[in-house]
């Protein structure tokens, strides 16, 4: 093997680096400077189907767990300002 083959080997594999620091979302990246982009607003009916596919797929301790979490005993009972974390969490354990 040459010695330029070898270079673009090398340069072939940082870049992979680079692309795979990205789709792993890398901690040691420097945030980014662009503004935040206003998130959409998760709807109660949102949330309720969500929940309900994780009770019928036999989670539904881990779902009045997440209710409790957001301070109420029933989903009802959740503020609306916490739909959004609580569909993030509950996405979480769909992929547990």
């Amino acid at each position: 093997m040459n010695e330029n083959t070898v270079q673009k080997i090398i340069g072939d594999l940082e870049s992979l680096i680079g692309h795979l620091k990205e789709f792993t979302c890398d901690t040691t990246r420097k945030p980014s400077s662009k503004p935040v982009t206003e998130t959409k607003k998760v709807s109660l009916e949102e949330v309720r189907a969500c929940l309900a596919v994780l009770s019928r797929n036999g989670k539904t301790a881990q779902v009045k767990a997440l209710i409790m979490k957001f301070g109420a005993n029933k989903l009802s009972e959740v503020e609306e300002s916490n739909y959004a974390d609580l569909l993030k969490a509950a996405e979480e354990l769909k992929r547990v």
